[in-house]
This record gives structure tokens, C-alpha cells and sequence, in this order.
């Protein structure tokens, strides 16, 4: 369980991230990682944990995580560049990054934060990141103008081409400039580039996430959207002690162990719940979380 700060209505709140789950091939449907992540759903809980998080190693196991409260959250989409009428591009000095300096990781803290609603990385995560990129031979490149940080790209290649995982900048010429330095290391003027998803078709699974603490984060919705008038029913066989009737109104959520016998309400899963708070594709849930707002949650350059 990795810690990660995500940005969230506002504010920063915590996330646990899970990473490395296995079980051995003579153990597994036996239950072993069910309960194991049952017990860490606990632990999160203890630590105030808000929202839990994983990339799942393989598209077959975002039903079986789902089994456990997980729901598709973080999603991607690939934009396909050709850079053959590009040249050099001037007025950008661009160099590898190669030592940990703290204007850079400021820039890029400082652009990820634009993002709303996305997992952050640390100054620590930030180094490791690094480190690990520069043993795979993957470049990191920096834009600088005037000495001032502009951009930083997160390269990679592949069997298929020049991946760009990550792209960050001020300025459509000073990603142009990242560009075509990544390009140039490569040898070929064709880059795909991991980009925002657009929440269409179009876009790859990548992430999921699990509601971990359901009043704190329903409490912290309703405050941030007083408008907000329902009552919800939530049931989680993992964390029993999510379970009861949650009744949002002028900026406060009030749970109860009983159905308040003055209200409807809508029976709401964790995972449609989770799908709800991070505003993920709401017109799929039921009409009552329709009423949350739509958001584009995003990760990326996590350890999957």
C-alpha cells in the first residue's frame, strides 16, 4: 500500500495505492487476496485513507477487483503525432534530466496540481520515478526558457515506436520542443503520446479505484455541494461499517444505521458510489448520482 495525495474538490486528501498484488499459482482461488485486501481495506480505514486505488495487471482483472469494491476510474487516450515537417525548434534550451533538482519537480508538482481531480506524486515519488527511468534508458527531457522551467517530457520506447507517457508545458512550442528532442533520440518523427482521456470511446483502461471512508468522503462532497438534496442506502461487504443511510442536504451528510423512515432513497453499490464522488461517466449511474458533478480523474507515471 503506497501512500499518494490526490487532488480532490479543492483540496488534497489521501489515497492508498496497491501495487505488487499476487498470489502463487497453488494458492490462488482459495481466497488468499480477497481476504488480504479485505484487511487493508481496514487499515486504509484506521489511517483515514479516503479512496484506495490499483492498475490492474491485466484487463481480466478489472471484474475480478470490481468483486471487491474497485470500479474503472482512471482511463487514457492515445494521440498519434507525425513530426516530419518539423525541425529544430527554436528558442527552448532543452537537457536530459539526470540529478534531482527542486525547480523541476516544483514545475511539474505545480502542473499536476492543475489537474482536479489526480493522484499527485511527491518529491520522493518524483526522484524514484526518475531514477527508474534513467535504468531503463528512458529519457526525461526538460524545456528551459530564460532559465526558467517550460515543460518536461517522459519518454519511452517500444516495440511499437516513441511512447511519451507524460508531457507537461507552458506553451504549445515548448511541447513541440519536447517533442521533437524525444523524436530525435529515437530516430523516427512518428510519437504516440499518452494523453488526457477524452471520456469517449476512444479511450484505454488504465486504473481503478475503491471508496474507502464513505461519511468522510460523502461529508466532504455535501460540504462542497450544499445544493445536494438525497438520501442513499450503501451496502460493503468488506467495510461493514460503510453500510447505512446516508441523507445529504444543505451542506451536511448525516448517516444512519436504520432507513429514516421520512425519506426515499436509492440503493447505491460502493462501486457506484465510488464512480459517483469522482464524477467518472455519471450518466451510466443511477438518476440520483447523476446529480454529482462530472470530472476527469487521472493518474499517470504510477509503478503498474
Amino acid at each position: 500500500m503506497i501512500p499518494y495525495p490526490m487532488t480532490y474538490l479543492g483540496e488534497k486528501i489521501e489515497t492508498s495505492y496497491v501495487s505488487g498484488a499476487g498470489t502463487l499459482p497453488e494458492y490462488r482461488g482459495q481466497g488468499a487476496m480477497t481476504q488480504l485486501l479485505g484487511e487493508s481495506f481496514k487499515k486504509m480505514k484506521e489511517n483515514n485513507i479516503q479512496f484506495s486505488t490499483l492498475i490492474p495487471s491485466e484487463l481480466s482483472l478489472f471484474d475480478y477487483y470490481g468483486k471487491l469494491g474497485y470500479t474503472r476510474i482512471f482511463d487514457y487516450a492515445i494521440t498519434d503525432i507525425d513530426l516530419s515537417s518539423v525541425s529544430d525548434v527554436k528558442g527552448y534550451e532543452i537537457e536530459e534530466y539526470t540529478d534531482y533538482r527542486e525547480d523541476v519537480y516544483e514545475y511539474f508538482n505545480r502542473k499536476m496540481e492543475e489537474h482536479p481531480c489526480c493522484i499527485q506524486h511527491t518529491a520522493y515519488d518524483f526522484e524514484f520515478i526518475t531514477a527508474a527511468a534513467a535504468l531503463e534508458n528512458e529519457p526525461v527531457y526538460i524545456a528551459r526558457q530564460n532559465m526558467q522551467v517550460k515543460g518536461i517530457l517522459f519518454a519511452e520506447l517500444r516495440e511499437d515506436g516513441l511512447m511519451v507517457k507524460e508531457l507537461l508545458a507552458e506553451s504549445d512550442f515548448a511541447k513541440e520542443a519536447l517533442l521533437y528532442q524525444a523524436s530525435q533520440w529515437a530516430g523516427t518523427t512518428c510519437i504516440r503520446y499518452r494523453d488526457m482521456p477524452r471520456q469517449g470511446e476512444s479511450d484505454y483502461a488504465l486504473g481503478m479505484a475503491r471508496a474507502i471512508d464513505v461519511h468522510l468522503l460523502l461529508n466532504t462532497y455535501a460540504h462542497k455541494h450544499p445544493e445536494l438534496e438525497l438520501t442513499l442506502k450503501i451496502t460493503d461487504e468488506f467495510l461493514p461499517e460503510n453500510n447505512g443511510y446516508y441523507r445529504l442536504s444543505e451542506g451536511e451528510c448525516i448517516r444512519y444505521t436504520d432507513k429514516p423512515d421520512w425519506h426515499g432513497y436509492t440503493f447505491v453499490t460502493i462501486n457506484q458510489l465510488t464512480q459517483a464522488l469522482l464524477g467518472y461517466h455519471i450518466e451510466e449511474l443511477p438518476e440520483a448520482l447523476q446529480a454529482f458533478e462530472p470530472q476527469v480523474p487521472y493518474m499517470s507515471l504510477m509503478v503498474d
